[in-house]
C-alpha cells in the first residue's frame, strides 16, 4: 500500500532516519548499527524503501571493499527537508537523544553490576535506614554505589 510523505514522516523510525542519513549518503553497514537500537533492520529496509516511494530517498550504486553497494542518498525533495530538520533543530535533538539514551543505558548496565555485587548484602536495618534518608535528602550514603562524579573519573562516560 503506497503512502504520502505526511503519512511517512508519522511512521517511527522515519524522521531519525531522515536525521541519520549523511548529508553525502550513507551505506545500510553505516545505518544499521546507528539506528538498531530505535528500529529493526526490516523496519530500516522498510522505510528506506518508502522514503524512495514518497521521493524524499534515493539510491546509488557504488563501489565498496567487498563489491558494489548501495548509497541512500536525498533526492531533491529530501534534501530539502533535511535542511529543514537541521534548521528546526531536529537533527541536533535526534543526536542529543541518542547520547543520552546510551547514557542511560551505560548507567543502567552499571547500577545492574553494582546491584548484583552489593544490593544483597544490606542488613534489613539498612534499607530502613536509607528509605528515611531518601525521603529526607534524596542522597545515596554508599560510597561504592556507582556515580557520576565516579564515571568522569573513570573515563566510564558515553560523552565522548
Amino acid at each position: 500500500m503506497a503512502i504520502d510523505r505526511h503519512e511517512f514522516l508519522k511512521k517511527r523510525g522515519a524522521i531519525e532516519l531522515l536525521c541519520e542519513i549523511d548529508p553525502r549518503g550513507s551505506r545500510w553497514k553505516e545505518l544499521e548499527p546507528e539506528l538498531s537500537g530505535i528500529i529493526s533492520k526490516q523496519t530500516l529496509a522498510t522505510r528506506l524503501e518508502q522514503g524512495r516511494d514518497v521521493s524524499l530517498l534515493d539510491r546509488e550504486p557504488t563501489d565498496s571493499e567487498t563489491g558494489s553497494t548501495n548509497l541512500h542518498v536525498f533526492s531533491p525533495e529530501g534534501a530539502t527537508l533535511r535542511l529543514i530538520l537541521e534548521k528546526s533543530g531536529t537533527v541536533r535533538a535526534y543526536h542529543q537523544f541518542k547520547r543520552s539514551h546510551n547514557e542511560f543505558y551505560n548507567k543502567s548496565e552499571q547500577i545492574q553490576h553494582w546491584a548484583r555485587r552489593e544490593l544483597d548484602t544490606f542488613r534489613p536495618a539498612q534499607h530502613e535506614e536509607n528509605f528515611e534518608l531518601l525521603k529526607e535528602t534524596n542522597e545515596i550514603p554508599y560510597p561504592d554505589a556507582p556515580s557520576s562524579a565516579e564515571n568522569a573519573e573513570t573515563g566510564n562516560s558515553s560523552d565522548g
